[in-house]
């Protein structure tokens, strides 16, 4: 409840804050890197510098006196907007980050029954990022970068799970077709909460797996032939143990 209650704030917030410049206000265009800090801290990221939004990022942190005191804090990024009343066209659905979904703080309970809210999964160099995601991830339109709420995941890829520093995988539209990419990221929850996200880097061709944190684009054919020969050499495999 705590937690939807701050995403409410927040999304009333960017409301407000459009509504007081007027029908023509503009969702901020925040260039990478950026360190997202504060009570509240959003707008458009341009993964590719096409001047075409490709996500939103709503970050948000407050500190409670109650007790020792103790800060709490949130950062969302995803293709939905604060307001329709934007004076720029919206953020394409087709942009999904890769997510993890939650789960609830006890552990002994089923993931959430209505899907979600999910995590961003934190992906080390190097690991794939295309069409299909890597096992126990899935593409989500929007999702968590942190969530100090108590929620817990069923990767070690996540935030949750002690992991704070990697790459955000992201699909976006561009011009001639969707494209892969990574976004690097560092999560501090140590005393005062921050979430910087570095320069970004993606597939210059659209439908090709990138590889995170490099330039390295995997065509499909490539994936689908390494595929392929998989399957034939464990056929090959099979074949020889029932022959012996």
């Amino acid at each position: 409840m705590k937690k939807h209650s701050a995403i409410l704030k927040g999304v009333v917030f960017m409301v407000l804050v459009t509504l007081s410049i007027g029908v023509k206000a503009v969702l901020p265009p925040i260039t990478l890197p950026h360190t997202f800090s504060g009570s509240d801290d959003w707008g458009s990221i341009d993964v590719n510098n096409d001047g075409v939004r490709d996500f939103m990022v709503y970050f948000d942190s407050e500190f409670y006196t109650s007790g020792s005191g103790f800060w709490d804090g949130q950062c969302i990024i995803g293709n939905t907007l604060p307001s329709s009343g934007l004076a720029t066209p919206g953020i394409s659905s087709d942009n999904e980050v890769l997510a993890e979904e939650l789960l609830p703080p006890d552990s002994s309970s089923p993931v959430l029954a209505y899907g979600g809210p999910s995590f961003t999964s934190i992906l080390d160099y190097g690991d794939q990022i295309g069409v299909f995601p890597l096992p126990g991830m899935n593409w989500s339109s929007d999702a968590y970068i942190f969530y100090m709420g108590g929620y817990g995941a069923p990767l070690g890829d996540n935030y949750t799970d002690g992991k704070k520093t990697g790459y955000l995988g992201v699909k976006f539209e561009a011009a001639d077709g969707l494209h892969y990419g990574w976004i690097p990221v560092t999560i501090d929850d140590d005393g005062e909460p921050s979430v910087t996200l570095g320069a970004p880097g993606f597939a210059s061709t659209p439908d090709q797996t990138i590889l995170a944190g490099t330039g390295t684009a995997v065509p499909i054919p490539l994936i689908a032939s390494l595929l392929g020969f998989g399957a034939i050499a464990g056929g090959i495999f099979l074949k020889r143990k029932k022959i012996k």
